[in-house]
C-alpha cells in the first residue's frame, strides 16, 4: 500500500514538473512527502538501516514521476495549457492556496519573529522580481540541439533540478529562461535520448547538490526555512495567476479555484 501512494505522489510530482511556474517542490509539501524525500535523498548512502525504506520511497517517487512526465505531456501541453490554460493554472492555484495553513504549521516554532518575517518577505520579493517583466511561453519552437549546445542541455538539467527542490520555484520555467523547455519537451515526444541522457545527467548533480543544502537548512534553521518557504510559494501563486475573464470561464475557474483548495484543505487536515 505504502509503494502505491509512492507512485500516485510521483505521478503528481512529475506532472507538476511540466508546467511552468508550478513548483513541484510546493507540490511535495502539499502531499506531506517533501521532509521523507528530501532526507531519503541526502541520508541513503549515511543510513544504512533506512536504506530499504529509502530505496522503496524513491524508486516509488521515481518511476511515478517518469510515469506522470510521459503519460501526461501531451495531455498538459497540447490539450489543457492550449486551450484550458485558465482553468488549468485556477485548478493548481487552488491545491497551493488550501495547502498554506498545513505549511504554516509543519513546524512548531512559527510563531512571527521579526527575523523571520524579514526572511518571508524577501523571498517572497526576490521571487516576484525574477519574474517582472518576463513572459513566460508555454510552448517553445525549439530547434535540434547542435554539438556546442550539449552543454546548455545539461546546465538546464542542473538549474532546473536545484530549482525544483525548492517550494514556489519552478523547474521547468527555468528552463523556459534558459530556452531549452521547447527542446526537452520535444525530447521526451521523440524518446531523443542523447537529449534526455545530458539532461538526466544534470539532472541528478542538481538533485544531489540541491537536496544537501535544503536538508542542511531545515535541520539547523527550520521555521525560518519554512518562512522562507512560505514566501516562495505565496510569490509563485502570483506567477501563477491567470488573468481572469468575467465570463462563464473565469466564473468556473474560481469555482475550481474555491473546491481544490477546500479538498486539499481537508485532506491536510485528516493527513496532520
Amino acid at each position: 500500500m505504502r509503494s502505491v501512494i509512492y507512485l500516485i505522489q510521483g505521478i503528481a510530482l512529475g506532472i507538476a514538473m511540466l508546467i511552468p511556474g508550478m513548483s513541484a517542490a510546493t507540490l511535495a509539501v502539499v502531499l506531506n512527502c517533501y521532509d521523507e524525500s528530501l532526507e531519503a535523498i541526502t541520508q541513503f548512502f549515511s543510513t544504512p538501516t533506512k536504506r530499504l525504506h529509502y530505496t522503496q520511497r524513491l524508486a516509488g517517487l521515481g518511476i511515478g514521476a517518469i510515469l506522470g512526465i510521459l503519460g501526461f505531456s501531451h495531455l498538459l501541453t497540447q490539450v489543457l495549457l492550449k486551450h484550458f490554460s485558465e482553468l488549468t493554472y485556477m485548478v493548481f492555484i487552488g491545491l497551493i492556496i488550501g495547502s498554506l495553513p498545513f505549511i504554516y504549521s509543519s513546524h512548531s516554532d512559527m510563531k512571527p519573529k521579526l527575523s523571520k518575517v524579514i526572511i518571508g518577505l524577501a523571498s517572497f520579493g526576490l521571487l516576484i522580481l525574477s519574474y517582472e517583466n518576463v513572459h513566460t511561453q508555454l510552448l517553445i519552437d525549439a530547434s535540434r540541439v547542435s554539438a556546442s549546445m550539449m552543454l546548455l542541455v545539461m546546465m538546464s538539467g542542473v538549474m532546473g533540478a536545484t530549482a525544483m527542490i525548492i517550494p514556489g520555484l519552478s523547474g521547468s520555467f527555468v528552463l523556459v529562461l534558459m530556452g531549452t523547455y521547447g527542446l526537452i519537451l520535444e525530447a521526451i515526444h521523440s524518446l531523443d535520448w542523447l537529449i534526455l541522457g545530458l539532461f538526466s545527467m544534470g539532472m541528478l548533480i542538481g538533485l544531489l547538490a540541491g537536496s544537501k543544502l535544503m536538508y542542511s537548512l531545515i535541520k539547523h534553521y527550520p521555521s525560518h526555512t519554512y518562512y522562507a518557504m512560505f514566501g516562495l510559494i505565496i510569490g509563485s501563486i502570483i506567477k501563477l495567476w491567470p488573468d481572469i475573464s468575467l465570463n462563464s470561464q473565469g466564473i468556473l475557474g474560481l469555482g475550481l479555484c474555491i473546491i481544490a483548495a477546500t479538498t486539499t484543505f481537508l485532506f491536510a487536515k485528516v493527513r496532520s
